[in-house]
């Protein structure tokens, strides 16, 4: 993660060395490192069944229209039209991609390791019920 962060930086300098408005790069990178962990979830939901996956691109959909929302106004001003327009479509792609991946890869799996590959991502998002129960919350 550090690295990560050092490595955009650097990159967020470099540009404006050059004279360039500086694109949060970290920011950009983030988004797709997370759209890409978000498609290879959605392909082991489909795996799993269906109906699964039908419910995960719904809630990826509705995340999606603020992510792309909150990224279009952060470069509204740093970057061209044309570049404001393409970063939703390439973060698309992005979790096309993961989605391919994620089912090639899963093929075949275990429904136990397509639970815990979905339960992964729960626990990501929000505590687990029996959790939130005992702390109360």
């Amino acid at each position: 993660m550090f690295a990560f962060r050092a490595a955009s930086t650097v990159a967020e300098r470099r540009r404006e060395q050059r004279g360039q408005l500086g694109l949060p790069v970290g920011l950009l990178s983030a988004t797709g490192v997370d759209f890409a962990i978000d498609g290879a979830i959605l392909g082991a939901g489909f795996r799993a069944s269906a109906g699964i996956g039908a419910l995960l691109t719904t809630a990826l959909a509705v995340e999606y229209l603020f992510v792309g929302l909150s990224l279009s106004s952060t470069l509204t001003g740093i970057a061209s039209r044309l570049k404001v327009s393409l970063v939703p479509v390439i973060l698309a792609f992005l979790t096309v991609a993961g989605t391919v991946l994620g089912a090639v890869l899963l093929q075949g799996a275990s429904p136990a390791l397509l639970a815990g590959c979905l339960r992964s991502e729960r626990s990501r998002s929000r505590p687990s019920g029996r959790g939130a129960a005992r702390t109360g919350a």
